[in-house]
């Protein structure tokens, strides 16, 4: 009962970037609460379970990265920002292990991966009732709850006809709308996956239910990268599991998709913002690559980039300026000159940590699939549940890798995405390691 707790504690938390009167510091609060508990589940390890555990895929690539960004100190121009960086990193990389341990217990997996699809569930409700609010002006009277303050403002002392000009995004629990579409594009694929292994039709209606308002908070959400991220997965899912797939439904979703496209290509693009597909990404990578020339060998500290291209270069764009000056009067700081990154996982690395930082990322996807690789040669000795399972994770995993081109924050950047993403690896890495010693 009290690791259930603990479970259900660690997953549901994932999300929570804000809170009524500790926003400024929930990150730090959140930070520390995950140490605690790595600290505590560490404890109770003896040294033959570390010992174990180290030898999973991936140690090495954490060793390597923590090398990396304790060598970014030496130029970082904040020292105390890139170690606070650092350790956020290396939390986020002890949950790995922390989750393959839970995970050797099939009924704590299951557990584990249903509570993720709760959570999704949650954060897609509210990305929707944020939504409602602003662009429909229902159930208002609940703003003062589900809204971030800065919408709230803009709301009462500005003009509803500011959102619907730029058109609303929806944040969810996050401070930015594509980090919510990015965390609801690392659910969705774990809840089809499910489906088609689920017991019963309670579990398969859950499943469905989640999946339809995790897809609807990807909409309010206006991500484009979450839809290619969920492209790719789709793709990934419907080669490794083809014949999983009831056709009936492959084919009637290929025909929703075609009539979409045909008859609602206008405001597919307005809604999207495929008049401006880049929205200045262009001008960051430019940017961006002579920053990596100015120190390729140590960068220019872990999460520093931020800092060091607007000092540089300024915003690429009047519209993000007004933004976060808007952040700055209201809130006095804005999140979205914090959150500022190259919009590309390999450069934002590249920039921060030198050359290293973008091969080592690129390893990070390698040694996965090389894993994958590894049991798909292998997979006629696993069971229908395993296989799903891991063709599952690993879809979600080739979906991010993909997003990466588009975003930075794709995996250890945000915390929040940070947890879910060794999540999703753990539980790939942990079904996939029981095949190893299988011969073909």
């Amino acid at each position: 009962m009290k690791q259930l707790f603990i479970l259900s504690f660690l997953i549901l938390g994932i999300p929570i970037t804000r809170f009524p009167g500790i926003s400024e510091h929930l990150e730090e609060i959140k930070l520390a609460v995950y140490l605690l508990f790595f600290l505590v589940w560490l404890s109770y390890k003896q040294l033959d379970q570390i010992k174990q555990l180290s030898k999973l895929p991936l140690t090495s690539f954490f060793i390597f990265f923590l090398l990396l960004a304790f060598f970014s100190l030496v130029p970082s121009t904040d020292k105390f920002w890139t170690l606070r960086f650092t350790l956020q990193h290396a939390v986020s990389f002890g949950y790995f292990y922390v989750f393959c341990d839970i995970f050797k217990n099939k009924k704590y997996l299951e557990i584990g991966l249903y509570l993720f699809v709760l959570s999704g569930f949650l954060c897609g409700s509210l990305a929707i009732l944020q939504y409602l609010i602003v662009t429909y002006n229902k159930f208002s009277q609940l703003g003062r709850f589900a809204l971030p303050y800065i919408s709230r403002h803009t709301l009462v002392f500005e003009s509803p006809t500011v959102f619907q000009m730029m058109g609303y995004r929806s944040v969810g629990p996050f401070y930015h709308p594509n980090l919510l579409g990015l965390y609801l594009s690392l659910i969705l694929p774990i809840a089809l996956t499910l489906f088609f292994i689920a017991k019963n039709k309670y579990q398969k209606f859950f499943l469905m239910g989640c999946a339809v308002v995790v897809v609807m908070g990807i909409i309010c959400s206006r991500s484009r990268g979450s839809f290619v991220s969920l492209v790719a997965s789709v793709v990934f899912i419907s080669v490794f599991l083809w014949r999983k797939i009831p056709k009936v439904i492959f084919l009637a979703c290929v025909v929703l998709l075609v009539m979409a496209g045909f008859f609602l290509w206008d405001k597919i693009i307005y809604y999207l913002r495929l008049e401006n597909v880049l929205s200045f990404r262009d001008f960051i990578w430019e940017h961006s690559v002579r920053m990596v020339q100015e120190n390729p060998v140590f960068g220019l500290g872990l999460g520093m980039f931020h800092e060091e291209y607007l000092y540089r270069y300024s915003f690429p764009s009047v519209g993000d300026f007004q933004e976060a000056l808007g952040g700055i009067m209201i809130l006095g700081a804005s999140e979205l000159t914090k959150g500022f990154h190259a919009h590309n996982l390999f450069l934002n690395y590249a920039a921060e940590l030198g050359l290293g930082g973008a091969v080592l990322m690129l390893v990070l996807y390698g040694i996965y699939f090389k894993e994958f690789i590894f049991f798909i040669r292998r997979r006629a000795a696993a069971s229908l549940y395993d296989t799903v399972l891991i063709v599952g994770s690993s879809a979600v995993i080739f979906g991010n890798f993909i997003y990466s081109f588009f975003e930075a924050a794709t995996n250890f950047y945000n915390f929040s995405i940070a947890l879910s993403f060794v999540f999703v690896c753990a539980v790939g890495i942990s079904l996939m390691v029981k095949y190893k010693s299988v011969d073909i």
